[in-house]
């Protein structure tokens, strides 16, 4: 993909340079992660100067002017000026989002003409973005209908662009409301609340947000351009959709109509038990207008919820139908985000139902405020009783219950979402959180390892925690043991050496079948000590963590959030007790590494508590959607479920739920967090720097019994590592010997290296270690932590010849000396195969069959295989005997090697057939 274009457009009394200043952090990280160039124009008018300008600021226009001509002028020289011809998106700014909007609105009236670069250049965008927007001080153009100054006046109809529209919380200068009422000018708006003023947010979260959105529109943008360029008809329905359709038009009959096909277009009355709506002709109800993009429901449709004039007695395109409007689209918007990759439209009409009944019920008691002012409750009409009854009693007193109820609701959601600023109260919730993390750990040791009900191919993930210079990105390179020099992580004795997180391929190794089948393999990867197979996963070093790091401190929730695609996680601990909690190396020091334990452990705690407990209201109104919650941590929704069955008395199944969850309360919501983190992150505890003291291990391991505590040196093992690359040592990863082969030509300062090493080995070994424990870190955090499925693919079940994969898929791995070479018995380049015995091992979910082995293999990003799925083959190591599988045969630790044969064959597969032959 080449360099996109972002058009910024900045605020009055900026200029294109000023507004480049203050986003420099969003600029830097579009440019790295989406190869995206921003240009700033400035502005045609200059403004008078100020105390403190050198030079006059800007604005796009004079308000009474009623034009924005001059501002067109000036994107469009600018445009020629850069030699711009196409524009992904714009990011626009106070007024400068008043600018993009009218942009927007006059590319779909196809009012520029005038303006031949811009007009053209805007065909393939795709976003917006709006900081601190306007719904008034906008001038008044004819051609959109746009009056009173207001752009939401405008007579042009919904844009379907996708679009961010970021909304401080504690903006002083356009208020969040009015910004709300600009999401009426999009057909699917995002609305991101943050918490500071009048700014293009930049803080960590913000950025993550940002970045996000303009990946998944450039996503989207990809498609259409393809789309575009093949003169392709309307998308058609994808199937997953038409079912979707099929299932609403069985449900709500003659509610649900179906306006156009491609793309699927189509409106669902909105089922609602207030009496006024009920009396309301069914063509005048409140309607669910929806339209399905390509993606749905893997991006959001497009949304509106219409007929509200009628609904609360508001002049149409008034500004309380306005307010209704926005305010309805903001929640609409939030349930679609929050059921992303679901069919969702259900989910919408019932958060459409509950919107309208909830805002019906605040205009019925005189506390419905819109567009600033209150919206009174309908009077009684000449002649009718005052109840149904004829009573007299009045209406209110019949929705006390309910309204008590959402009260207590509201009382309780503020109380589950409120800062906790006391020092005493924070105190009191971090040794809460020490008490639960003690019983969830207890727990987890009597139940066992959680197994998530799921197959499929496993790319396994190990994360690495800890504070900075604790040794994470030491051992890193150790266990990655890269070949070349740019892919070593960068290590110093200072905080916040890792900024982005490291990735890289490592290692935990197996004892091989081979022994058991009295045969010789050929593992792809090759082996280590006493003959134990490599089996390749992926190793993700993060930056440090500091106290705080939850609220954004040091380098924040952006370093959490690198976390969710780990499967366990190693915490990393400077068992030396020689550095501070801000990861400071003092040799004076002797800190007890267990507080290290307590506060990283408590950092991932708020993390998802307090994600989880900023949308406490919606989950109230709705429980089940404290599954969706989770999501975000790559989490299955049977692991919320066990959370809840190993915090919560009595909660025995998902119905619970709902019975339940109205009652708890914040610590409650701990307990359910602490043993989800254990269920979801299981963290084996690395003592590092056993070359420096080994003091601490055992007051470590007896303050968390129910953990995997183990001691080891990663400074030593890359250290080996790299004097065995550059010839020095003779040493095989993981043996508890080396032999150092240092001619005495060589240069002082590699005999000063080695004579450190030979100094380290002793303090090492003096630990109690038989190596220096960096393997022993790696195979006890993925074999007994979480366990994956060990499955060797084999082409001939009877000389156990592997299958070669694909090396784009699994990179070159490490001969059986450690080094860093291609194993040459994989297979060759056109595809045929050597004598590979046992040489490839998959990494499966626990409840794979053979069926999974097959779609491994036969699908990306593998594609070992071809054609369809005729039978399948095993050996059982436990009886050594061969056995013919179904598709629906579980794969197990046992029965796991596998033969797949299919009707179509690759040339390798050919090949291995012809050998079983002439072997028989």
């Amino acid at each position: 993909m080449g360099e996109r274009v972002l058009l910024a457009l900045h605020g009055k009394r900026q200029c294109g340079e000023i507004f480049h200043q203050r986003i420099d952090r969003l600029e830097n990280r579009l440019t790295k992660q989406h190869n995206t160039r921003i240009i700033y124009p400035d502005a045609p008018f200059e403004l008078p100067l100020e105390a403190g300008d050198d030079v006059p600021m800007r604005t796009w226009y004079h308000i009474e002017d009623d034009s924005i001509n001059s501002a067109l002028h000036s994107i469009e020289t600018h445009l020629v000026k850069e030699n711009i011809n196409e524009i992904q998106g714009i990011l626009g700014f106070s007024q400068g989002s008043v600018v993009a909007c009218l942009v927007l609105l006059l590319k779909e009236s196809d009012a520029l003409t005038d303006y031949p670069r811009l007009g053209s250049a805007l065909k393939r965008c795709n976003f917006v973005i709006l900081a601190g927007c306007p719904h008034n001080h906008v001038p008044n153009l004819e051609i959109l209908g746009i009056h009173n100054h207001d752009i939401t006046t405008t007579t042009a109809p919904p844009l379907s662009i996708q679009s961010l529209h970021c909304l401080g919380e504690v903006d002083p200068v356009v208020p969040p409301a009015s910004s709300s009422l600009v999401l009426s000018l999009f057909m699917s708006p995002h609305p991101f609340h943050h918490k500071k003023g009048h700014v293009v947010p930049t803080f960590s979260d913000a950025l993550t947000t940002l970045c996000d959105f303009v990946e998944s529109s450039f996503s989207t943008s990809t498609q259409r351009s393809q789309a575009d360029s093949t003169a392709l008809p309307p998308v058609e329905a994808t199937e997953d959709q038409l079912d979707e359709l099929e299932s609403l038009s069985a449900i709500y009959e003659d509610d649900y109509e179906l306006h156009q096909a491609a793309p699927p277009t189509f409106t669902i009355v909105v089922p609602c038990e207030d009496d006024k709506v009920k009396a309301l002709d069914r063509h005048h109800r409140p309607k669910l207008w929806i339209r399905f993009p390509a993606a749905y429901p893997d991006t959001v449709p497009q949304i509106k919820l219409t007929h509200l004039a009628a609904t609360f007695d508001v002049k149409r395109s008034d500004e309380e139908e306005l307010a209704l409007s926005s305010a309805a689209m903001i929640a609409l918007a939030h349930e679609a985000n929050d059921n992303l990759g679901l069919p969702m439209v259900m989910q919408l009409v019932q958060c459409a139902t509950e919107w309208l009944e909830d805002h019906l019920q605040q205009k019925k008691s005189g506390r419905l405020v819109l567009a600033g002012k209150a919206l009174a409750a309908p009077t009684t009409s000449p002649g009718a009783p005052s109840d149904a009854s004829g009573s007299g009693l009045d209406q209110s007193a019949t929705l006390s219950d309910a309204e008590h109820t959402r009260l207590t609701q509201q009382s309780k959601a503020r109380h589950m979402m409120r800062e906790i600023e006391d020092e005493d109260e924070m105190r009191e919730m971090q040794q809460l959180i020490r008490k639960l993390n003690a019983e969830a750990a207890e727990v987890e040791a009597t139940s066992g390892v959680f197994h998530v009900p799921k197959d499929g191919l496993w790319m396994y993930t190990v994360g690495l925690v800890g504070k900075p210079s604790a040794g994470k990105s030491t051992f890193f390179n150790a266990v990655t043991d890269p070949d070349r020099d740019g892919d070593i992580a960068q290590v110093a004795a200072f905080p916040f050496t890792t900024i982005d997180p490291n990735i890289g391929q490592g290692y935990f190794s197996v004892p091989c079948p081979s022994a058991q089948l009295g045969v010789t393999s050929t593992p792809s990867h090759g082996k280590i000590r006493d003959g134990e197979r490599k089996v390749p996963i992926v190793i993700k070093d993060v930056a440090g963590l500091v106290p705080g790091a939850y609220k954004g401190r040091g380098k924040g929730n952006a370093f959490l959030n690198d976390l969710c695609d780990a499967d366990v996680l190693i915490h990393v601990v400077d068992g030396s007790g020689q550095s501070d909690t801000a990861g400071v190396v003092d040799n004076t020091l002797h800190n007890d590494p267990s507080s290290d334990v307590d506060w990283i452990r408590a950092e991932i705690h708020w993390w998802v508590l307090n994600n989880v407990r900023a949308k406490w209201p919606g989950i109230l109104k709705t429980p089940s959607k404290l599954l969706g919650m989770f999501t975000g941590y790559r989490g299955h929704p049977s692991m919320v479920y066990e959370a809840c069955k190993r915090a919560c008395k009595n909660f025995n199944n998902p119905t619970d739920l709902e019975k339940q969850l109205p009652t708890w309360t914040l610590n409650d919501l701990h307990a359910i967090v602490a043993h989800y983190l254990r269920i979801r992150f299981p963290i084996l505890l690395a003592l590092n720097k056993m070359d420096k003291s080994s003091k601490f291990v055992s007051a470590v391991a007896k303050r968390f019994p129910h953990d995997l505590v183990l001691p080891m040196s990663a400074a030593t093992e890359w250290e080996l590592c790299q004097l065995r690359r550059e010839g020095y040592v003779e040493y095989t990863t993981g043996e508890a010997l080396y032999t150092a082969v240092v001619p005495d030509t060589a240069p002082a300062k590699v005999h000063a290296r080695v004579d450190r090493l030979h100094k380290a080995w002793k303090h090492v070994q003096a630990a109690g270690l038989t190596g220096t424990g960096v393997v022993d870190v790696v195979n006890a955090a993925v074999l007994q932590l979480r366990p994956p499925l060990l499955v060797y693919p084999v082409a001939n079940i009877t000389t156990f010849a592997g299958v070669p994969l694909d090396d784009a898929c699994l990179s070159a791995g490490h001969d059986d000396s450690g080094h860093g070479k291609a194993h040459a018995s994989a297979h060759k380049r056109d595809g045929s195969m050597l004598d590979g015995v046992l040489q490839s091992c998959l990494l499966l979910h626990p409840a794979s069959t053979v069926d999974t082995v097959y779609r491994a293999l036969h699908r990306p990003p593998l594609r070992a295989i071809e054609g369809d799925f005729v039978r399948a083959e095993g050996f059982d190591l436990e009886s050594k005997q061969q056995k013919r599988l179904k598709k629906t045969d579980a794969v197990t630790s046992s029965m796991c090697i596998v033969h797949i044969m299919t009707n179509k064959k690759k040339a390798w597969q050919q090949q291995a057939h012809t050998h079983s032959h002439a072997s028989a």
